[in-house]
């Protein structure tokens, strides 16, 4: 599977902050958003995606205003796993309150190492951690 020229990355130096106010005045770099394609992906998805396993996620919280401005600077992708605790709490609560499932496009990982560093990849590990995902 090759993705399309145009390539796609995770900007980590913006801060919550940086975000709120690029979706309020839409004058940053981020207020026009750029969008490609991946294979088998029915929708275009933004060259930034958003990762949660931030402290706040991790804890399951209410991050619903964070997404809400994030989503509204044009990031449609969102980056989960279910080794991140409970941020897949926060992010289902989320696209549940707003019910924007079908205008976003979710990654999940698997194979995380487990206790001890103990090597997870297989392909029993990898349908349990979907499986609970």
């Amino acid at each position: 599977m090759e993705f399309s020229e145009e390539r796609f990355f995770c900007r980590t130096d913006f801060s919550a902050e940086q975000i709120f106010r690029a979706s309020k005045e839409r004058d940053s770099e981020m207020a026009e958003m750029m969008y490609g394609d991946i294979p088998g992906i029915n929708k275009k998805v933004s060259r930034i995606f958003f990762g949660t396993a931030g402290d706040t996620f991790l804890k399951g919280l209410d991050n619903n205003a964070l997404l809400d401005a994030v989503f509204d600077a044009g990031v449609n992708a969102f980056d989960t796993a279910r080794q991140y605790m409970d941020s897949e709490k926060s992010l289902g609560k989320w696209i549940s309150d707003r019910g924007n499932r079908d205008r976003i496009v979710l990654l999940s990982k698997c194979g995380h190492p487990g206790p001890g560093g103990r090597k997870r990849i297989s392909e029993r590990e990898i349908r349990k951690d979907f499986e609970k995902s």
